[in-house]
Parts: C-alpha cells; sequence; structure tokens
C-alpha cells in the first residue's frame, strides 16, 4: 500500500468518524467532530523490537499491542536523531536537526545542569528550539484545541524550548537524572483531562522510564530476570549489572511504562473519547543493549538506536501495516492534512514528501564521542553513513554482518550514488541559523564515569575498525 494510500485511508476514517454520536458520552465530554481529540504520546528510548505487535517474545507491552490491533503499525519508522532533545524538536516541527537547530553546542546558551543534579550535567550545553517557532502544538491552539504537554526526562524540561505552543507544559518532579516515573506522569495527565474533555484537546505524554539507568520500581523488578542465571537475589538499585540483567531491567521498564499507558487509554474509553480521537504513540529513539559491543545510545546512528515504533489510531480505527518509510518528521503534515489546518513551514520526511530516502543526524560533543559528526542515510537494504572527519560507511543491513561490516570500499559505486543523493537531500532543507560547536576540554575518569550514567557516553568493549577495515 503506498503512503499516499494509507494517510487517504486514515482521512477517510476520520470523516467517518463525523457520524459518531455524542449522546451517550459523559455530561463531561462533548466532542466537536470537526475538531477531534488528538493523543500523542512518546516512549523515551523504547526498541520497537521489545514491544510485542512487533515480535517481541517477552509481555512486555500488552497495552500498546491491543492499540497496535486498531490502528496502522508502521514498519519501516525511524527518529530523525539518537537522542531526546532534536527527536522531539522534530516531531513537533516537522523538520529535520540541520533545519530546527535544537541540538548540542558547545557554545550553547542552555545547560542540562541547571535541570538536574548530577556531578556532568553542567558539562552539556545545547541549543533549544527557538522561541515562536511554529508547532504542531502552536498550530492545533490555533485551531481552538486546549493544549497541554506532560513530560519525564530532564532534556523535555521547558527551558530547551519544546513547550512551544503548549498553554500547559508539566515538567514537574524531573530533578535526577532518571526522570518522572511513568505513574506519577500518568496521574498528571489524567487530572488534567478530567478538567478538558467539554473542549477540543491536544495531549502530548512523553514516558521516560526506559531510559537509562534501569532501575524498575519495587514489584517491576524481577519481573523478566532469570533466577538461574542472576545467580544470586535481584541486583540492588545502583549496582553495576551484568548485560542479561541490564536488559531484563530495561524490559521491566517498558512494561511499568506501558502498565500506565494502558491507564490512560482505558480512561479514553470510560469517558468515551477514545474512539474519537487521534492517537499516535511511538519513540524518540532506541537504545542498544550490547549490540555492536556496546550500550546506550546518542553517539551514533545505529538501527537499534533510530529504528522506532509507530502505531497511529485515527478516529474510528483503520487496521492495517504500512511498509512505507517515515520518519518522526512525518507525524505533524500528516496529522495536520488530515485535520485541514495549515501546514508547517520546512516539515515532512520521507513519506509525506513521497520519497524512499531516510536522514537522520547526530552532531555530539566533542566529549562525548570523538569520532565527529553522523549522518544516515537509508535507501532499501543499504544505509550510507556521511561522517564530518572522512570516515563513511556503507552498510547492507539485511547481511549477516550488517552495521558490522562496511561496504563502501567493496561497493564504490553505490556509496557515491548515496553520497551524492545525501548531499542534494541536505541542500534542499531549510537552511538553518549558525551554529558553533568547539572543542570542549577533555573530562577526567570521574566525570566520565558520571557520563556513562546519563546514558549518553559509555566505554564500548570494543571499537569497531574504520574504513581499512577488510571483509570477514
Amino acid at each position: 500500500m503506498s503512503p499516499r494510500s494509507v494517510l487517504q485511508k486514515l482521512s477517510i476514517a476520520f470523516l467517518a468518524s463525523l457520524s459518531i454520536q455524542c449522546s451517550d458520552a459523559p455530561p463531561s465530554v462533548s466532542l466537536d467532530p470537526a475538531r477531534p481529540p488528538v493523543v500523542l504520546v512518546t516512549l523515551d528510548t523504547t526498541r520497537r523490537d521489545h514491544l510485542g505487535c512487533y515480535g517481541y517474545g517477552r509481555e512486555t507491552s500488552p497495552h500498546f499491542d491491543r492499540l497496535c490491533g486498531e490502528a496502522v503499525r508502521y514498519e519501516a519508522a525511524y527518529s530523525t536523531t539518537s537522542w531526546t532533545l532534536p527527536a522531539h524538536a522534530s516531531l513537533f516541527t516537522g523538520q529535520y536537526t540541520y533545519s530546527h537547530g535544537a541540538r548540542y553546542d558547545a557554545d550553547g546558551p542552555l545547560v542540562l545542569g541547571s535541570v538536574i543534579d548530577h556531578p556532568a550535567a553542567h558539562r552539556y550545553r545545547a541549543r533549544g528550539l527557538a522561541d515562536e517557532t511554529p508547532t504542531l502544538a502552536s498550530r492545533l491552539a490555533d485551531a481552538g484545541y486546549a493544549t497541554a504537554g506532560f513530560v519525564a526526562g530532564p532534556w523535555m524540561t521547558r527551558v530547551f524550548g519544546l513547550d512551544g505552543g503548549f498553554q500547559q507544559w508539566d515538567d514537574s518532579g524531573i530533578d535526577q537524572e532518571n526522570g518522572r516515573r511513568a505513574d506519577a506522569l500518568t496521574d498528571a495527565a489524567l487530572a488534567w483531562l478530567r478538567e478538558h474533555t467539554a473542549e477540543p484537546f491536544f495531549l502530548f505524554l512523553n514516558y521516560y522510564d526506559a531510559h537509562s539507568p534501569y532501575s524498575p520500581p519495587e514489584g517491576w523488578r524481577d519481573r523478566f530476570l532469570d533466577p538461574g542465571a542472576a545467580g544470586g537475589p535481584s541486583p540492588e538499585p545502583g549496582e553495576t549489572l551484568t548485560l542479561e540483567e541490564a536488559r531484563a531491567f530495561y524490559d521491566a521498564e517498558i512494561a511499568f511504562a506501558d502498565h500506565h499507558l494502558g491507564r490512560l487509554l482505558d480512561a479514553l474509553r470510560e469517558w468515551g473519547v477514545y474512539d474519537a480521537a487521534w492517537i499516535i504513540v511511538t519513540a524518540d529513539h532506541g537504545d542498544i543493549l550490547g549490540e555492536h559491543g556496546t550500550l546506550g545510545h546518542g553517539r551514533y546512528l545505529w538501527e537499534e538506536e533510530i529504528r522506532i515504533p509507530l502505531i497511529i489510531k485515527p478516529p474510528g480505527g483503520a487496521v492495517g501495516v504500512e511498509a512505507a518509510p517515515i520518519q518522526l518528521n512525518d507525524i505533524a503534515p500528516m496529522l495536520l492534512t488530515a485535520l485541514g489546518l495549515p501546514a508547517l513551514p520546512g516539515a515532512g520526511g520521507p513519506y509525506t514528501r513521497g520519497d524512499d530516502a531516510v536522514l537522520a543526524e547526530l552532531y555530539p560533543l566533542p566529549m562525548m564521542f570523538v569520532k565527529g559528526d553522523w549522518r544516515a542515510f537509508v535507501v532499501g537494504d543499504y544505509k550510507l553513513m556521511w561522517n564530518s572527519l572522512g570516515q563513511h560507511k556503507l552498510h547492507r543491513l539485511s547481511a549477516e554482518a550488517g552495521e558490522d561490516f562496511n561496504r563502501k570500499g567493496f561497493e564504490v559505486a553505490r556509496s557515491e550514488d548515496l553520497m551524492q543523493r545525501l548531499t542534494e537531500t541536505v541542500e534542499r532543507l531549510p537552511v538553518p541559523e549558525a551554529h558553533s560547536v568547539d572543542a570542549v576540554t577533555e573530562v577526567d575518569d570521574a566525570t566520565q564515569r558520571a557520563l556513562e550514567g546519563l546514558g549518553y557516553l559509555v566505554r564500548p568493549a570494543e571499537e569497531l575498525p574504520d574504513d581499512d577495515e577488510q571483509a570477514r
């Protein structure tokens, strides 16, 4: 099914929903068929291959899976980057990182240490989303929607500019690296929702639980641990985890967030809002759990980091599977088109522009990663990795070695063709404001360990060879 036909299917489902009778809704609910409720959820750091409806064996996501059964599931959904701030900026503006400019910047005016208490947080500098940038929330607010965001992660606090267009932005309770838990986040969102079901509303939630450090709450910690393999009791918070324990705790964090996502969805059903609403659930990025000899995210653009879950339920529902490539920056333009609202300037990824090429970008601080900036360009089965230091790579994703083998020296013509397409794609993007990224003082061992605790800097078990690697 083509991207256009799926978008048409979603729009037809929306038009069909105009006949939904609202007389059975509770007195506090008043649905305007022309302005249906919109619920957008990001599951921070959540890998698609750790969710049931994407084929995972552990029961991590029964509520997500139930929603998936009434929605369109996207099989080739990608983030625009591998960390939180620029990914959400792309989600809200429809633009790539190159254009919206919310990213790491050694000279940036914003410091993570102003938000959370962490030994290394003062070294994380960035630029946020510029004031007055048109966003999905601002378009919906202009159309008469009540708009509110409830967030859980440090990079989501209002200082970084993601609150543009939201009449309420709840970033309370975020003062530590592990943010706010899903139970408190859902409680706050439901309290707001109870007061706003009598008007068109846009509700955004960011669940942060799956982000490192992995530390599921009591009652969830042992859910996926193998008692025999663990060799003893469950590790205590703060203890160094084995790889298997890290994976088990990561899955438990996903399950905990899914449980509270279920509370939100159940409330929408109980209050007569669910059927008439657009409900979109995705992730900003994933996480590496031992693949490529490392852990974490935000240092590279591996598939485990940038290929994400995405399900969209339009009013009335529309069950299906979509194989065409789509990115976070396609979501806002898709939704605004379906609602008949003005487009966002410079917005759209491969799905809305009718292209087959995925673009992701990463501009890390030098203290985090000394191998330079990266751009990933995925076309079909091939992935070109452009590097600012010239260490370009070409991967064939379906090959046995996948991203652990650089094919650039063996498929020169393909590499050159994709490099040319990447150059042309970037040249067509809206020109960003100037950003400078200068050298940052090298960190000491104590700060390095603290950065690792934040999940954006890790010690890989081994470094992969660069362009001189030989065929295996």
